[in-house]
């Protein structure tokens, strides 16, 4: 059996400026990614944003993302017939954007699991038979705004846990984490990501695939099991510059008596049109050399503590303000005056932490802010 994974598909525009239509698929019907995934029996794909007409947002920071119900047909085109729906942006519009999505994609014999409401339950896993092989796949996000309530989100770690036991209990041959979650354009995963993926490998899963940065990441073996951070996008017409964004690389997994097998197939997502085209032997070089230098990265223990450092640091403004209700003009007026140290003082940061750090602390804190947040809905 071939089953290939591809990472975020989200045929939909951020700024606005981006509508699918049938020009659109004419034109990524050029890709010559699409042979490599017709020959699969199955693709699974990150599908980044809901299919419906629904003007419904929910209240959220962040873009709200949707694509219309013709966008369909990039999924049929390139034969991705199961798609995972727990992501960031796939409760963007509430339950009737999941609904719709989820009806559309039955509609057209593609599998959903991931997210789900009252009317559609939530599919954790998809259990997929070849020969006397049978092999679980489960998805899951990370909690944004796609936080499961009264049972419409998408899944989380918890469910990760017990569909891994679950699984195991069907003596499945191979379990499969297809994870939504890290650093957005960030080569390498956070040392938490590191540690989780592992974890999953741990309790039973035998490979980890992720997506979500938008760009690629490093992968590793870890007690024989190979663990792929971040595929890169797919079809994601709306990178917002980021150079990397363009490049991704299709996972094809090949399993049959003798066990299962794995190669990489790069490509890139053309910035001039909507094609997908695997890269040419010069860029595929480059590609393999730098996929060869951050997967390095990610097991050397000073290398990667410096990586994530730099990370950290630049990031550090960012996450500093949105801890005060001013805009980053105030924000650098205060760093400039020095009074932002004042306010940042030692107590205060230890308080912080310890609420942030302390998993009761935390729960405790959430439930504050929404308590404030949503006082009047």
């Amino acid at each position: 059996m071939r089953l290939g994974f591809v990472g975020d598909i989200c045929p939909a525009s951020i700024e606005g400026d981006f509508v699918f239509s049938n020009d659109v698929l004419s034109d990524f019907l050029k890709s010559d990614i699409l042979e490599q995934l017709r020959s699969s029996d199955y693709n699974i794909g990150n599908l980044e944003c809901p299919f419906t007409n629904s003007n419904k947002k929910i209240k959220k920071i962040g873009p709200s993302i949707k694509a219309n119900f013709e966008s369909i047909g990039l999924l049929n085109k390139a034969k991705i017939n199961i798609v995972s729906l727990a992501n960031n942006h796939i409760k963007d519009f509430d339950g009737q954007g999941i609904d719709d999505t989820i009806n559309i994609c039955s509609k057209n014999n593609i599998l959903t699991f991931g997210a789900g409401t009252s009317r559609n339950k939530i599919r954790n896993n998809i259990t997929i038979e070849s020969g006397n092989k049978k092999i679980g796949i489960i998805s899951y996000a990370e909690n944004e705004f796609n936080e499961n309530i009264n049972e419409v989100g998408t899944s989380n770690t918890y469910h990760v846990l017990r569909q891994i036991l679950s699984l195991k209990e069907e003596n499945v041959d191979y379990i499969i984490i297809f994870a939504h979650g890290g650093n957005e354009h960030f080569h390498y995963p956070s040392p938490e990501k590191q540690q989780l993926y592992r974890f999953f490998i741990d309790i039973g899963a035998n490979l980890v695939v992720g997506h979500h940065p938008h760009c690629i990441q490093g992968m590793e073996i870890y007690k024989e099991s190979p663990i792929f951070y971040s595929l890169g996008n797919f079809f994601f017409p709306s990178t917002r510059g980021f150079e990397q964004a363009h490049i991704g690389f299709y996972l094809l997994l090949e399993i049959n008596e003798r066990g299962l097998n794995y190669k990489t197939i790069p490509y890139k997502q053309n910035k001039n049109n909507y094609r997908i085209n695997i890269l040419s032997n010069k860029e595929k070089k480059q590609f393999l050399d730098f996929f060869d230098y951050i997967s390095k990265i990610i097991l050397d223990k000073d290398q990667y503590e410096k990586k994530w450092k730099e990370f950290i640091r630049k990031k550090q403004n960012s996450y500093l303000k949105s801890l005060l209700p001013v805009n980053k003009y105030v924000f650098a007026l205060l760093k400039r005056t020095g009074f932002i140290n004042y306010i940042f003082n030692e107590s205060f940061l230890m308080s912080l932490l310890n609420n942030i750090r302390c998993e009761s602390h935390r729960e405790n804190l959430i439930e504050i802010i929404k308590l404030n947040l949503y006082k009047d809905d």
